[in-house]
């Protein structure tokens, strides 16, 4: 008689992470439903919302058999699933895959074997780029039938878990294991062996006020909150082909939403059986730099089509970007590239205004509080950040006229600053005003300042037509208690003036030095 398991979407216990387990299981089977591949002693049935598994003979040598059909080493050492197949994932997409993968699920060499750093050659842009990669030679979710099944080949009821299987979970304090120690039923365990199936990976590439990379913000997992099993495939069909430009995220805001945009087609995400999503980070601290720690965490319920929107609007005006760089190499011998993808910090504060509803330009003072920040995001985002206040939808319009006002300002101040400097045979200071500016609007601490320095900002540009003309609906902006929302639009306005003077702003600094390896 044959031994039989539901695995449903909705049954209790069900977090985010288990029913991505149930999708990447769902996509597995299907593939093989596709390839016509057998599982001995092993039969399924699928719907919208379920698993149904059926098994006769040795429980223990069917589940073997399933986990290593379905986990996979390429000819390289890299993983390759096999519901991943034929699904259109690129050579470049799958190296990316593979180092999410190591840096996440598989961060720990008892989960992967010892590796080996290997590279592999793609040709970008006309050159040949090497690219490396830490080949494996097994992981865990290939034997994991002997987490399933004691040595007597019975099913276990509880099952330990460790971080291969939950990404940041385990035991807390290694002495006391007894009550940190975190166990699963069989049922769920078999839904985080697949999890790594259907997960959204994203590498992370943010830069702190300091301007180093954040060696805390390595790479991401997105977990969307699934209804339908089946529409999902076709949404993580359509992440899976996304080319490796979009496949890295400025912050947990930022990889929530590149997920949400890679899986919606010509189709909404609820008909893509998705209501929002639960995204993780993990990266390097200072405390234990021996793996990689979860460091952020954020959960989003379902988005409007409206705020989808903006953000794709952010991603076309702050695309990321592929940049080959140019190994040393020794005298006589054949230059040789890298390559690496650069995020864009504005578009990642966007992303997470946007994922917890909130406007798009808050705590846009984030990104101007140190010289070095500012300077980069006034020189390289400063077309983007002007498109963003034409294009992008304002929830209140008093905001987007007192930008426009703040822009008059900051010109007839540089204007002035112009026939001064011409005047007096001198070199125009835009720079020294710019930060003289910036510097006014950090020390804003409350209404009072607020009022102060904007009021100086103002009288410094001299005669402004736009404040002129609807100094009504501007007045309570900075005369109100909301002085924060005013500082932001304040230094929005300053950070995005495209105007005369600001090209001389621009330098020849590169932004994208070569973030840290996951």
């Amino acid at each position: 008689m044959a031994e039989k398991l539901k695995l449903g979407l909705f049954a209790p216990g069900m977090t985010a992470l288990h029913r991505v387990g149930l999708a990447g299981l769902y996509i597995s089977l299907k593939a093989f439903e596709r390839s016509r591949t057998r599982i001995p002693n092993l039969t399924w049935e699928l719907d919208s919302h379920s698993v149904h598994l059926a098994w006769k003979g040795d429980a223990k040598k069917v589940f073997d058999s399933l986990l290593k059909k379905a986990f996979l080493l390429d000819e390289k050492g890299m993983i390759a699933f096999a519901a991943h197949q034929s699904k259109g994932l690129g050579d470049l997409e799958q190296v990316s895959l593979h180092d999410c993968l190591l840096a996440t699920y598989l961060q720990h060499g008892k989960s992967r074997g010892k590796g080996k750093k290997q590279s592999i050659v793609f040709s970008i842009d006309r050159r040949q780029v090497t690219r490396e990669y830490l080949s494996v030679p097994h992981y865990a979710h290939q034997k994991a039938a002997d987490e399933l099944f004691s040595k007597q080949g019975k099913i276990k009821t509880k099952i330990p878990i460790a971080g291969w299987s939950i990404p940041g979970g385990g035991v807390r304090h290694v002495a006391f294991t007894g009550p940190t120690k975190l166990e699963e039923s069989f049922d769920k365990f078999i839904c985080l062996l697949f999890a790594p199936v259907a997960t959204m990976y994203f590498r992370i590439s943010h830069k702190g006020s300091d301007g180093k990379y954040d060696a805390r913000k390595g790479a991401a997992l997105v977990f969307p909150h699934l209804t339908d099993l089946e529409a999902y495939e076709t949404g993580y069909t359509h992440y899976l082909q996304s080319p490796v430009e979009r496949l890295t995220a400025d912050g947990v805001g930022d990889a929530g939403l590149l997920a949400m945009l890679a899986l919606r087609t010509d189709r909404s995400l609820e008909d893509l059986g998705v209501e929002g999503a639960t995204a993780i980070i993990l990266g390097t601290v200072g405390w234990s730099k021996q793996q990689k720690t979860r460091t952020d965490a954020a959960s989003f319920g379902r988005l409007e089509e409206d705020d989808l929107n903006t953000f794709e609007l952010a991603c076309r005006l702050f695309p990321n970007e592929r940049v080959i760089k140019e190994q040393k190499a020794k005298k006589g011998d054949q230059p040789q590239f890298t390559f690496f993808v650069s995020s864009r910090p504005a578009r990642g504060l966007f992303a997470q205004n946007i994922a917890i509803g909130r406007p798009w330009y808050s705590d846009f003072w984030e990104l101007m509080k140190t010289q070095q920040s500012a300077n980069h995001v006034s020189r390289f985002e400063r077309k983007g950040l002007y498109a963003m206040t034409q294009e992008a939808p304002w929830p209140y319009e008093a905001d987007k006229l007192f930008v426009e006002a703040m822009h008059a300002a900051v010109r007839n101040r540089y204007g002035a600053l112009a026939a001064q400097a011409k005047s007096r045979g001198e070199k125009i200071p835009f720079q020294r005003e710019f930060e003289r500016m910036r510097t006014s609007m950090m020390r804003v601490k409350n209404a009072q300042t607020l009022r102060a320095e904007v009021a100086d900002m103002l009288a410094r540009g001299g005669v402004n037509s736009a404040l002129k003309q609807h100094w009504r609906d501007l007045l309570p902006l900075f005369s109100g208690d909301d002085w924060k929302r005013a500082r932001d639009l304040t230094l929005l306005a300053l950070a995005s003036y495209s105007g005369a003077g600001s090209k001389e702003l621009e330098t020849d600094d590169n932004p994208n030095e070569e973030g840290e390896s996951l």
